[in-house]
Parts: C-alpha cells; structure tokens; sequence
C-alpha cells in the first residue's frame, strides 16, 4: 500500500540533491571504480527496498535489474545513483489501477517492451510489460491500468547492435506473454 511504501522511503531520510536522475549514471565507463565494502550494509538496505518497490511498480523494474548486480561490490557512486532512484520513486509512484473489462469478446492483451544496450560489453536488459486492455484503449498508453505483469532481465549472450536488443526484448516479452494467451483462452 502507499502508506507503507512511504515509511519505507521516509525512513531512508533520502535528501532532495539525489532528485534528479540522468542517463550517463547508469554508463559503466562513467563511474568510480573503488569498491568500498563498508557501504554494503546500506546498499543492500536500499537495494531490498527498491526491489519490494520493483513487485509493486513497474517503471522501477530495469532500475532494480541494473542497481541490484553491484550489491556485493559498491561503489559510493552507484551509492548515489540509487538514492536517486529511491528519491524519484517517493515523488513519482503511481497506483495501479485496474479496470473492469466490459466486453470480454473484445479483451485485448497490450505488451510494452524496452531494451537496453551496453555498447561497451555487447550485452542488453530487457523488460516487458503486459495489461489487459479493451479493444477501444488499444495503442493508448494509458499509464498502469490493468497491469497484469512486468520484468526485466539481463541476457547474457553478446548482442551485436541496439536492433538486436530490441528484438530480444519483444521475443522475451511474447516468451511470457503467453501465459495470459492462454489463460484468457
């Protein structure tokens, strides 16, 4: 619920100088490459309070995927990059909000997917997102209306451009997609 999601983040005592979140923090070539172990303990923290918030969320899904692999070598710079994420869920959560399907001959699944690519490694995270729509909404980003599921996945195997990343995420987007083929069937 969002009362308890705010004490959670309240609790973190999270300073408004982390609020805004830009693109070259998540570059690997970008950040300060001394592991400090003593930050351990709190990233760990902040990474578990992120990851409840990536089951109830679904923008913080790639976020959580990306943040949670430096959990056993931080940095003081991925430190920040995550209060930042934390920070920017405490201002932009949104509820998800489910609707009723009227119609239910006309029910239609909408699937969302996104790629990141890591030029440097050749590797990408991928995510999806899947909602139970009415055939009238279709090809309206409605924001979290009738989110029925949402992930994201690094893939490890070399991806050789942003193209191809994108393909892998639509095949592992429709890969759990159907399930909800099938159950509305």
């Amino acid at each position: 619920s969002r009362s308890y999601i705010d004490k959670l983040l309240t609790s973190l005592n999270i300073e408004p100088k982390y609020s805004s979140l830009r693109a070259n923090h998540f570059s690997d070539d970008k950040y300060d490459n001394e592991i400090d172990l003593n930050l351990q303990k709190e990233y760990s923290k902040k990474i578990g309070i992120l990851g409840w918030l990536s089951r109830t969320q679904p923008q913080v899904c790639f976020m959580f995927s990306f943040l949670s692999c430096y959990t056993h070598k931080p940095t003081y710079h991925f430190l920040k990059v995550l209060n930042t994420c934390l920070y920017t869920c405490f201002n932009n959560m949104s509820i998800l909000v489910y609707v009723p399907v009227k119609d239910l001959n006309r029910i239609c699944l909408e699937l969302w997917t996104d790629a990141a690519y890591n030029r440097k490694k050749h590797t990408t995270r991928v995510g999806y997102i899947v909602k139970c729509i009415n055939h009238v909404c279709s090809g309206v980003r409605s924001s979290y209306i009738n989110v029925l599921d949402w992930r994201s996945k690094l893939i490890k195997m070399k991806v050789a451009s942003t193209t191809a990343a994108e393909l892998i995420a639509l095949k592992f987007g429709i890969k759990y997609m159907y399930v909800y083929i099938h159950f509305l069937q």
